[in-house]
């Protein structure tokens, strides 16, 4: 036997506007790339380190590569507010 629960949505509650939807996602986007980035950085420095030890200089400008996107991955978020593309959707 299967029960029914009616429920309401607060009118009050959604009014959120487009502008509030899109820099939501924008956030949530951005701090996926910024946990990325971490992953990317710890990864990239571990293996950065057995590249030197392995003297191959191969791994080490593919892993010295990877370590600069994934900064630049952490601080996107702080390059996106600094240059104020958010302020420009209102």
């Amino acid at each position: 036997m299967s029960t029914c629960v009616p429920c309401m949505a607060d009118v009050t509650t959604a009014t959120l506007g487009d502008t509030d939807i899109v820099t939501n996602m924008i956030g949530i986007i951005l701090l996926v790339f910024r946990i990325i980035g971490i992953v990317m950085v710890v990864y990239s420095i571990g293996a950065l380190i057995l590249a030197f030890k392995n003297e191959d200089p191969d791994s080490k400008t593919k892993n010295t590569s990877m370590m600069v996107i994934s900064i630049i991955l952490i601080f996107l978020e702080t390059f996106v507010n600094a240059s104020g593309i958010l302020d420009k959707l209102a």
